[in-house]
């Protein structure tokens, strides 16, 4: 079976996945918790824990104001919020 001969792309191609995955890698040194009342949780259970504290209280806040129903597939658009809410407190949240 005859090779090919490597072009130029697949010369630098193996390297730069390899420092890419190692960039990667880098910083997973330690995980991000929290001491509350001597225990340790993960950070991102704190935020998830707010978004969704967060969404219940916009859901009743929409409700109060009498235009929930007009939201489009509450479901979802209180999941988004949720998530938005909760990486939105991650990115504030960190160092």
């Amino acid at each position: 079976m005859m090779s090919h001969p490597r072009t130029a792309p697949d010369r630098w191609l193996v390297p730069a996945g390899a420092l890419l995955l190692a960039g990667c890698l880098s910083s997973c040194n330690t995980a991000p918790t929290q001491s509350i009342l001597g225990s340790f949780f993960p950070s991102w259970m704190i935020c998830f824990l707010i978004g969704a504290v967060a969404s219940v209280a916009i859901r009743l806040i929409l409700s109060a104001v009498g235009i929930a129903r007009a939201v489009p597939a509450a479901l979802l658009i209180h999941l988004i919020l949720a998530v938005a809410i909760s990486c939105a407190v991650w990115l504030l949240w960190q160092d």
